[in-house]
């Protein structure tokens, strides 16, 4: 019987991103493997562990080990606070010398040209140089160059990459967006959760004027939670959230998948 080709969509989010790793958990439970995946920021980061074949113990292991101190490393004065060399590093630790001729299944990361102001779409290559661009944030981090390009953070223009998994020949689309239900102005507290919210509510306004292709649409209740709780306590409550928040939905995606089987 022929399969659908299970499209996964995985949103930015900061560290609200580790609950991606528990709806992957989920859909992994039932069988449901992902045959094309398409993340931004985060999102990137979580989906190119499971497209080069890494388990969700060991993405939990991992994520455990990362945290905001890995990424920063002053650089005064230039177009970012911080080089971002020491997250290529960090990310070369978890990716090593993976490409895109590796992978388990078809991936993509997005990102934004700071000239162009369009969106650019990673497919090839190095999984440390797709995935870098996407997570850039722009004024935190100096611009990724590739070519002519300046990339940053993909969440500026396509927080949640739907579109992309379509063209890419997904048949169903289960997506994850870790922003949509998640912003609170309790989280206030310091410069950095400032910008955070404010990329959110600019995040939140494009994903509300975006014509959606997603055919089940995970958004896990993480308003309890900011998008700098990279504490090591934390990743297994953010696991745990979107592995409730996938399960609530298993239920649509069997009868999504058995009635493409079906009419096929």
């Amino acid at each position: 019987m022929k399969k659908p080709k299970i499209g996964l969509v995985l949103s930015g989010g900061a560290a609200l991103g580790y609950a991606h790793i528990g709806v992957i958990k989920r859909l992994l439970e039932d069988g449901i493997e992902p045959r094309i995946v398409v993340g931004t920021s985060m999102g990137a980061v979580v989906g190119g562990g499971y497209a080069m074949g890494v388990s969700v113990d060991d993405m939990i292991a991992k994520s455990e080990k990362m945290g905001m101190t890995k990424f920063f490393d002053f650089n005064f004065p230039t177009t970012g606070l911080f080089t971002g060399k020491r997250m290529t590093k960090f990310l070369k630790t978890i990716y090593k010398e993976t490409t895109d001729k590796d992978l388990k299944c078809k991936f993509a990361t997005v990102a934004c040209d700071l000239v162009t102001g369009k969106q650019v779409v990673l497919r090839k290559g190095s999984l440390v140089d797709m995935i870098r661009p996407s997570m850039n944030i722009p004024g935190i981090f100096v611009p990724v160059r590739l070519g002519d390009m300046k990339l940053v953070d993909g969440g500026i223009i396509n927080n949640y990459p739907d579109d992309v998994a379509k063209k890419m020949g997904a048949d169903i689309i289960i997506g994850v967006d870790v922003l949509k239900n998640s912003y609170s102005d309790s989280h206030l507290t310091n410069p950095l959760m400032v910008l955070f919210n404010s990329l959110q509510l600019l995040q939140n306004e494009l994903y509300r004027h975006k014509n959606l292709v997603t055919d089940v649409l995970i958004a896990p209740n993480l308003k309890m939670f900011n998008q700098a709780d990279f504490k090591k306590g934390f990743v297994k409550e953010f696991i745990e959230v979107g592995y409730r928040a996938c399960d609530e939905q298993m239920g649509k995606i069997k009868k999504l998948i058995a009635n493409w089987e079906k009419d096929e």
